[in-house]
């Protein structure tokens, strides 16, 4: 595929544009990959949220983000565990939603723009991905807070202890797969 530029949008490529809708269809499928265990799902929605960020330009990570909660709250069910709407991210799960827009731009800029080559320093990327976890689960417990009334401690009980060890698999997987696309590509 050529990697044409639209005439008058300088910065938009098709071929990007594709391998982003792309992307979003996989964070589509992560939701629908997802176990109901309390209020908060399993689910590897984030787990491609992580990885699309990691491979793709900041403009791009956070189209495919902010893409597949648009298509969620219109209607689409693609959240997890086949839901959809704005109750979704009006709910207890919210937080959690919304936060994969913001890891999305967490990740894609410390990794294009601030550290530009971090494949050659392992200790970043796994940072990077850390810091946006904690982000992310920042963001799901508030959403636990407002929109379920938990407290802080059960908001922690049910929206980040029982996903920890999953979140550094994922983070590991990702890592992996990263780095053989980054090698792959140069």
């Amino acid at each position: 595929m050529s990697n044409e530029k639209v005439e008058g949008a300088s910065c938009f490529s098709i071929s990007e544009f594709v391998f982003s809708c792309a992307w979003c269809a996989l964070i589509i499928v992560g939701g629908f990959i997802s176990i109901p265990i309390g209020v908060v799902p399993v689910a590897l929605a984030d787990f491609f949220v992580m990885l699309s960020s990691s491979l793709q330009t900041p403009l791009y990570a956070l189209f495919s983000a902010s893409l597949y909660v648009i298509l969620g709250i219109i209607g689409f069910p693609v959240f997890a565990n086949g839901k959809a709407g704005l109750s979704v991210v009006l709910g207890p799960t919210g937080g959690f939603v919304i936060g994969y827009i913001i890891m999305a731009a967490f990740i894609s800029l410390l990794l294009k723009v601030k550290f530009k080559k971090p494949y050659k320093n392992t200790i970043l990327y796994f940072l990077t991905l850390i810091f946006a976890n904690i982000i992310l689960y920042t963001l799901g417990v508030l959403g636990l807070m407002l929109n379920a009334k938990l407290s802080f401690t059960k908001a922690l009980a049910v929206g980040v202890i029982p996903f920890l060890i999953g979140t550094l698999v994922k983070i590991s997987v990702s890592f992996s797969v990263w780095k053989i696309v980054k090698k792959w590509k140069n």
